[in-house]
């Protein structure tokens, strides 16, 4: 089955929409302890209770988490369905569902972390403050479109116009480096593939290139020379709906697509340190990727069930949601 990310933005569960930003927005610890209800953790929406339909009681079928927040050990996740909303909590302290609330759709709201306009950049903070503005030449043209991806300070910026190659610029729009495009099974022999996006990971840009209709190969770079420095996982099919997830500072853990296994890369060498062959976990990807708050596990959503890998043993445990009945 093949995965493909919806990437909404949701008023119960607000967060940047995936293309624009270049970080996820994970936060720190708290509990909750039953499996049928719990409080209603702050931001989540802004409804008056009277307002709100009756929270979900249970998942019909597979679910596709279209948006994904970590407090604490609330792990907080929203599926849309015929322009409804219903959000679940996974409470990693002890491995229980919770239903949160059901909502109608909203369109998106809120500023974008970084914009393309013209020839300008726009950079802000994750919550929306603070933006800066990076000018660049040349501007895209009419029909051709412009993503641009920021590293942790904002020093460093990916632009990306439509098929061209990757520039990286400096805060003032300097250009420092040109990432090109290498050919995969998605092009035609010695012609570069199109990206589809970039990231920074720690000190490292990683470069999606389109290798099948559904995945990327990443190939990482070192920015602000363009130096390559390795291949993800040997440059097989990744996902790139899932982002990046660090594990400390110069490892990041990727997910190949084919088998859904989980590989942690040192981004710095461009090395393989381990890779986990997920044992009967079906090759479905993964609509969420998260490092548990106490750093021992990776917890990812696959269909209606958490999975929690055990970076330690390479063992999986399963938790699926409560099921509708029939």
């Amino acid at each position: 089955m093949m995965k493909f990310a919806w990437l909404l933005s949701i008023v119960a569960c607000s967060s940047p929409p995936k293309p624009s930003t270049n970080s996820p927005t994970p936060t720190p610890p708290a509990t909750a302890s039953t499996a049928t209800t719990v409080s209603e953790p702050p931001g989540l929406s802004n409804r008056a209770p009277a307002q709100q339909p009756p929270a979900p009681t249970c998942m019909k079928g597979e679910q596709s988490f279209s948006e994904s927040r970590l407090e604490g050990d609330l792990l907080q996740l929203c599926s849309l369905e015929n322009d409804v909303v219903d959000c679940w909590t996974f409470n990693l302290a002890t491995n229980t569902w919770a239903p949160h609330d059901r909502h109608p759709y909203a369109p998106p709201q809120g500023t974008a972390r970084v914009t393309v306009a013209g020839s300008t950049i726009k950079a802000c903070m994750p919550d929306g403050s603070d933006c800066r503005s990076i000018a660049f030449s040349p501007a895209p043209k009419t029909d051709e479109t412009a993503d641009a991806w920021v590293n942790s300070d904002r020093s460093l910026v990916a632009l990306l116009v439509g098929s061209q190659p990757i520039r990286v610029l400096d805060a003032s729009g300097k250009q420092l480096s040109t990432i090109k495009g290498w050919p995969t099974a998605m092009s035609e022999p010695k012609t570069p593939a199109f990206f589809r996006q970039a990231r920074f990971v720690g000190p490292a840009l990683a470069a999606f290139i389109a290798d099948t209709p559904v995945t990327s190969a990443i190939r990482l770079f070192e920015p602000r020379s363009g130096k390559k420095l390795g291949d993800v996982d040997a440059g097989r099919p990744m996902s790139d709906s899932v982002e990046p997830v660090a594990l400390g500072p110069d490892q990041f853990a990727f997910v190949e697509f084919d088998t859904s296994a989980v590989v942690v890369q040192d981004v710095k060498t461009g090395r393989l340190v381990k890779r986990y062959a997920l044992e009967g976990v079906e090759p479905a990807g993964y609509s969420v990727l998260v490092l548990a708050p106490d750093g021992k596990s990776l917890v990812a959503a696959q269909g209606s069930r958490i999975l929690r890998l055990d970076l330690s043993t390479g063992k999986v445990a399963r938790f699926p949601a409560p099921a509708c009945p029939g």
